[in-house]
């Protein structure tokens, strides 16, 4: 007798297990990042930035992300607060037309006119977010305010600022000792306010009083600054001869025909 096999039925083989679903390339990747929004133009800073105004001083424009305190001084200085990031730009400054940004060797900025006068000058920048400082660039004429990375720097730390205008409150003249002598009193932030602080005294002072132009007079000028700055008032005289730097100061800017020879 032959035997006979009886097939019952056929079923598929089981799926293997832990199979993951197949998706697109579409699907699984993520969608790529925005592009970083382009750095602003003097135009664009003048339009939407915040006006700083400072007493006798031009307009200046200051664009930030997010919007900076500004307080106003009694000597008409503006003290301005803005956020930083670390190793970012946080503020973009303009000036107006007929003036141009300067940024010094100490992180100041010399707003100066078309003569030459500094009409305005911005300190340098003060914080907690390490070291944050002024630079030029040269393609829109703005001064960018950066936070160097790696400082360490919170997000949105603040740091400050002053921008100040007028910078000399008076200069008279009078008799002091040998001569003709010009006392000069300069803005209360003008006298501590750096390199660009400086330069407003003294071509704000020259152009008001020619005479205080000469190279004795910048020198005693200077020499108040650097060694007596919170003086009443710096007695600047043009008879004074033309001395080096440390006879300046050895002579407490008031240098004489022996101190010449």
């Amino acid at each position: 007798m032959v035997g006979v096999a009886v097939v019952t039925g056929c079923t598929a083989p089981p799926a293997p297990t832990g199979a993951s679903p197949v998706t697109s390339s579409a699907a699984a990747s993520s969608a790529a990042p925005s592009p970083p929004a382009p750095a602003p133009d003097a135009a664009a800073v003048e339009e939407r930035g915040a006006p700083l105004e400072p007493r006798g001083g031009p307009t200046l424009a200051l664009l930030a992300a997010d919007a900076p305190g500004v307080a106003a001084r009694d000597d008409g200085a503006l003290d301005v607060t803005v956020a930083t990031t670390d190793g970012t730009t946080s503020a973009w400054l303009a000036a107006p037309a007929g003036t141009t940004l300067h940024v010094l060797a100490d992180g100041t900025v010399a707003v100066r006119d078309a003569t030459g006068v500094t009409v305005a000058a911005v300190g340098a920048a003060r914080g907690a977010a390490g070291a944050p400082r002024w630079t030029a660039d040269a393609p829109t004429g703005l001064a960018l305010l950066t936070a160097p990375a790696g400082t360490g720097a919170a997000s949105a730390a603040p740091v400050t600022f002053v921008v100040g205008g007028t910078a000399v409150d008076s200069a008279t003249w009078g008799e002091n000792e040998g001569g003709r002598s010009l006392a000069v009193d300069p803005a209360a932030w003008a006298r501590g306010g750096g390199i660009a602080a400086q330069e407003a005294v003294a071509t704000q002072l020259a152009a008001a009083e020619p005479e205080a132009a000469s190279a004795s007079m910048r020198d005693q000028l200077g020499c108040h600054a650097l060694g007596a700055p919170e003086k009443e008032t710096w007695n600047l005289e043009p008879w004074r001869p033309e001395v080096d730097g440390l006879t300046m100061l050895a002579t407490r800017c008031n240098p004489t025909a022996t101190d010449a020879g």
